[in-house]
């Protein structure tokens, strides 16, 4: 019997065995990079749609309980309990208009620091965002945490002035 041979193809068939395992390894890292591609892409662009509807949802909601105000408005006085629901909408705005900001100033910030690396070993550490992270879906995000607070308020508000409206009738 041949040692050597009996050496020789087991070592070869881990080696098959390995490198069909690290194959299958690259396939379902793909896979799983597509379907987190295929999840990120459209919860990115709701995203920015949510901020977008927050924005407008906000400021309209302003709008109206400041018209509101004006349409009732006699000798001087309106009702002051309207002053909450504007009080809540107006504050998301702020919200919104700072998480903004905010936002700007840092991405300016990152952008700049990586115009000024002459080489890969200049780049900023820490840096690396993750996918969901990039698509502004984690609470490290200021916008989210503003957009966030932004919903709250515009809920609130929405109670408030609903509330309101119900107890006057």
């Amino acid at each position: 019997m041949d040692i050597g041979g009996i050496c020789g193809s087991g070592i070869a068939r881990m080696s098959d065995e390995e490198d069909e395992a690290s194959a299958r390894q690259l396939r379902e890292e793909a896979f799983v990079a597509r379907y987190v591609k295929g999840l990120l892409e459209p919860a990115g662009r709701d995203y920015r749609q949510i901020l977008t509807s927050l924005w407008l949802g906000n400021g309209t909601a302003s709008l109206a309980v400041l018209s509101f105000i004006g349409a009732t408005w006699q000798d001087g006085k309106f009702p002051p309990q309207l002053m909450w629901p504007l009080t809540c909408f107006v504050l998301g705005l702020i919200s919104m208009g700072v998480g903004t900001g905010i936002f700007l100033w840092t991405e300016g910030r990152k952008v700049r620091a990586v115009e000024r690396a002459t080489s890969f070993r200049e780049l900023p550490s820490g840096q690396a965002q993750s996918p969901s992270e990039r698509a502004g879906l984690t609470l490290r995000n200021v916008r989210t945490k503003a957009a966030l607070l932004s919903a709250a308020l515009f809920v609130l508000g929405c109670i408030i002035g609903l509330s309101e409206l119900w107890s006057a009738n």
